[in-house]
């Protein structure tokens, strides 16, 4: 009996309570991100719906009929259902709880415009070599599935090649999406999470940002790109630097899959025929739209020339920042009773994290798999 009273008395409740705090806050999280993707779902199942069943009226029937700009509006109308209704309300919920006011984050950082900069460009460097990491480990990963019969698809990111469809799609991938993500994810999560320290929050919020993507894919990187940009809202306590990150990196894919939306040549077919010495496509051209394919080509490449470029200028600022200004990087000082390790260990085994994970491991599974299911 006196052992168990000992042992009782070293306890150490206030780091206990810390933890059933934490947990708490971190349930919070998992059940809004549960509630963000049931609902981005939700919408698309509610849309197969209601293009299988005769419940639309006769007006709405009839657009139906040019499945180009049907898909345009149906695009157009989730977007905006996701972006501009339901995010906004969670970002409420996820502020009421933390006591987070949203122009807090809306402000512009206190910093120069050079400086402004120089952290976008750092974090183009982050996603860059992200990008290039994840491609390579998601490539080999692929090809030994592949080996077996069961390779993953990738996501669909093609655009038709009409006005509207370009718009709707450069609306939703370019503005909507990386403005309203930021203000969720880097306002909503990181200011509920800020006060466990900038590390701390930009890791657990990171992680959280790569499985939203649902795709096994863009994980990885997403998730890199989530963490430099957590620090950098709790930093600044601005989500203006990470808005930006977010709008060129969306805009540099949006040009590139706008000019794929008008390429006629299917490159793989192309490269193994002129490997062979057949040149049957390539004179099936004519001049001028051989011409036409070299400089859509030439737009591709020069785009991902261009993040080439931004993303090792980025890397060499990020490796001389770090080196040469290392107390940029450096936590905030907290209360906090607990380790770096301790609170990640307590945010991701919460059940509603838990929940939230699996969850999106087994919607990525379904669409790196839904080919199988036709």
């Amino acid at each position: 009996m006196y052992m168990q009273w000992s042992n009782m008395g070293q306890y150490n409740w206030p780091k206990e309570n810390e933890k059933q705090q934490l947990k708490r806050i971190a349930n919070r999280c998992g059940v809004l991100l549960i509630a963000l993707l049931g609902f981005m779902y939700l919408i698309s199942f509610a849309f197969g719906f209601l293009n299988a069943s005769n419940f639309l009226p006769e007006s709405v029937r009839q657009l139906q009929e040019d499945a180009t700009l049907w898909e345009a509006i149906q695009s157009l109308t989730l977007n905006l259902l996701f972006y501009v209704v339901a995010v906004p309300l969670l970002l409420w919920y996820a502020n009421r709880q933390s006591n987070t006011q949203v122009s807090e984050y809306l402000r512009f950082p206190d910093i120069s415009g050079k400086e402004f900069w120089k952290w976008v460009l750092m974090g183009i460097g982050v996603v860059y070599a992200a990008s290039v990491t994840g491609n390579i480990f998601y490539s080999a990963i692929n090809y030994l599935l592949n080996l077996v019969g069961f390779p993953m698809q990738s996501p669909d990111v093609s655009v038709a090649s009409d006005i509207v469809s370009i718009m709707v799609f450069t609306l939703g991938v370019t503005i909507l999406a990386p403005f309203f993500e930021e203000l969720l994810v880097r306002c909503g999560l990181v200011g509920t999470l800020r006060s466990y320290g900038f590390r701390f929050a930009a890791i657990a919020t990171g992680v959280l940002f790569g499985f939203m993507h649902t795709s096994f894919e863009q994980v990885f990187f997403a998730a890199m790109m989530g963490i430099y940009a957590g620090f950098v809202a709790a930093k600044f306590r601005s989500v203006w630097p990470t808005i930006v990150l977010h709008m060129i990196i969306n805009g540099i894919s949006n040009g590139q899959a706008i000019l794929l939306s008008f390429l006629e040549i299917d490159l793989d077919a192309v490269s193994k025929e002129l490997a062979a010495g057949d040149f049957s496509t390539i004179r099936s051209f004519s001049p001028e739209e051989l011409l036409t394919q070299f400089g859509l080509l030439t737009g591709i490449m020069l785009l991902s020339g261009l993040l080439m470029v931004l993303g090792i200028v980025g890397l060499v600022k990020l490796v001389k920042e770090t080196s040469q200004h290392p107390a940029a990087f450096r936590d905030q000082p907290t209360d906090s009773l607990l380790t770096l390790k301790e609170k990640c260990i307590t945010f991701f085994t919460a059940p509603g994290v838990v929940v939230f994970l699996v969850m999106s491991v087994g919607l990525s599974l379904l669409n790196a798999y839904s080919y199988l299911l036709y």
